[in-house]
C-alpha cells in the first residue's frame, strides 16, 4: 500500500493527515477526524477550516524583555500573566485588542499614495504661514509686558 497524506491549504499551517491506505481512506477518515476535504482534494485542518471561522487568541507580552505568546485560553493567558517575571511591565490583550493590533499593521504596512507635488508644496507654505503667524502674535505679547524697554526717538531708555 501507498503512503498517502493530505496537506492544509491555509498558508503558514504545516498540519499533514498522514496515513498508510489508499487516498480515498485518508480522505474518508480525514473527514472523520474533522478534516474539511472537497471535491478538489484541497484540505483543510480542523483549526483552519474557513467553516470554524477566526479562532480567537489572548496575547500575553512584556515590554522590558520583549516577550510575547499568543494563547487559545483565557485560562492559559491568565496563567502566564500571573506567573511572569517582569511583572509591572506585562499585559494581556484579549480577542479584541488583537484584531485591533492586526488591523493597525494592515493600515501600517499598506502602499501608500504618493502626493502631488503641488499638494505637497502647498502644506509647506501653509505651516510656513502659520509659524510666522506664532512668531508675530508671540512678539506682540512679549512687547506689551516689556513695556519699560520702550525707546524713546531720541535713543535713550524712558
Amino acid at each position: 500500500m501507498l503512503l498517502s497524506a493530505l496537506e492544509c491549504t491555509r498558508e503558514g499551517c504545516y498540519a499533514v493527515f498522514i496515513e498508510d491506505a489508499d487516498m480515498w481512506h485518508v480522505i474518508e477518515h480525514a473527514r472523520d477526524a474533522d478534516w474539511l476535504v472537497d471535491h478538489n482534494d484541497v484540505a483543510y485542518c480542523p483549526e483552519h477550516s474557513p467553516q470554524t471561522g477566526e479562532i480567537e487568541h489572548w496575547v500575553v507580552g512584556c515590554l522590558t524583555c520583549d516577550f510575547e505568546e499568543e494563547f487559545d485560553s483565557e485560562e492559559e493567558a491568565q496563567n502566564e500573566y500571573q506567573f511572569h517575571e517582569c511583572e509591572p511591565d506585562t499585559f494581556i490583550w484579549d480577542p479584541e485588542k488583537v484584531r485591533a493590533r492586526e488591523a493597525r499593521r494592515k493600515v501600517r504596512s499598506a502602499p501608500r499614495v504618493q502626493q502631488p507635488v503641488t499638494t505637497a508644496i502647498q502644506e509647506s507654505l501653509d505651516r510656513q504661514r502659520r509659524v510666522e503667524e506664532y512668531a508675530i502674535r508671540w512678539l506682540r505679547v512679549r512687547n506689551f509686558f516689556l513695556f519699560w524697554k520702550k525707546v524713546n526717538l531720541e535713543g535713550t531708555d524712558t
